[in-house]
C-alpha cells in the first residue's frame, strides 16, 4: 500500500544549482582578473595617448600639462606591469580552482553542455593574459617621463687682443616656464678654453652667475654648456675674429 504522505523523491543537483555553488568563487577571481588586466591596458593606452597629444601640440605646451603628463607616465610605468600581474594571477587562480571543483563534483563528460565554455576554453585566454604581462613589462621598461620645457637666454661679451687669449663672460638665464634644472658642465671644441666655474645648476626663472671662459685664441671655437644626465645642451659659437 502507498503511503499517501510520502515525499516525492527531491531532484537530483542540475546544472544550474552547481553553477551557483562552485562558479561563484571563480565569478569573482576571473572578473577581478579580467578587470585588473583590462586597467593594465587603459592606463598604457591613456598614458601613451596623452604623450602623444603634449608632443603634438594638440594639449598646449605648458608646464603644468608637463608636469601631469610625467607624473601620470611615471605612475602607469609601475601600475600596468602590477595590474598585468594581477589580474594573470587571479584569473588563473580561479581557472585552477574551478576546474579542480567541478571535476570533483560532475563529469565534464556528461554535463559537456553545462560546463563553462570559458573554461573548456581556456588556453587562448591564458595566452592573451601572458602575452599582457609582456606587453605591460615592455611599457615599463620603455615608456618616456621625461617630457620637459626647456627654455632659456644666454647673454655673452669677448673681448681679445693680438697675440692674448680672448676671454668672455657668460650669463645664462632659465625661463620661468621651464620644468627642468639645468645641470651643465663647460666643454669646448676644439678643446682649449678653460670655464670658471666648470660646472653649475640653474633652476627655472634663475640666472647663472658670471662664467668665465678664456679661449687660447683658437678660431673658430664653439662653448658648449651641457647637461649629460638631462641630454640638454647650449652651444654658443666664438668666431667673430676670424670673421675680420
Amino acid at each position: 500500500m502507498l503511503d499517501q504522505h510520502a515525499q516525492p523523491d527531491e531532484p537530483s543537483p542540475t546544472p544550474d544549482g552547481k553553477e551557483t555553488a562552485t562558479l561563484r568563487r571563480w565569478k569573482l577571481s576571473t572578473w577581478i582578473g579580467l578587470c585588473s588586466a583590462i586597467a593594465s591596458i587603459a592606463f598604457a593606452v591613456i598614458s601613451y595617448v596623452l604623450y602623444r597629444l603634449l608632443l603634438s601640440g594638440t594639449i598646449p605646451f605648458v608646464a603644468a600639462n608637463v608636469h601631469a603628463v610625467n607624473r601620470l607616465t611615471l605612475i602607469s610605468k609601475i601600475a600596468v606591469p602590477t595590474l598585468a600581474v594581477l589580474g594573470a594571477v587571479a584569473v588563473f587562480r580561479g581557472f585552477r580552482q574551478t576546474v579542480a571543483a567541478l571535476k570533483r563534483e560532475i563529469k565534464e563528460t556528461e554535463h559537456g553542455k553545462w560546463f563553462p565554455v570559458v573554461l573548456r576554453n581556456r588556453k587562448p585566454v591564458q595566452v592573451l593574459l601572458a602575452l599582457n604581462i609582456l606587453t605591460s613589462s615592455y611599457f615599463a621598461l620603455e615608456a618616456n617621463a621625461s617630457v620637459y620645457i626647456f627654455n632659456n637666454n644666454v647673454e655673452h661679451h669677448c673681448q681679445w687682443g693680438t697675440g692674448e687669449p680672448a676671454r668672455c663672460t657668460y650669463r645664462i638665464t632659465v625661463s620661468p616656464e621651464s620644468t627642468v634644472d639645468f645641470n651643465w658642465k663647460g666643454f669646448s671644441q676644439p678643446p682649449g678654453a678653460t670655464f670658471k666655474p666648470l660646472s653649475g645648476s640653474i633652476s627655472p626663472g634663475e640666472t647663472s652667475k658670471e662664467i668665465m671662459i678664456v679661449n687660447p685664441f683658437i678660431c673658430p671655437m664653439v662653448f658648449i654648456f651641457r647637461d649629460e644626465e638631462q641630454n640638454l645642451e647650449i652651444r654658443s659659437r666664438f668666431d667673430s675674429p676670424c670673421r675680420r
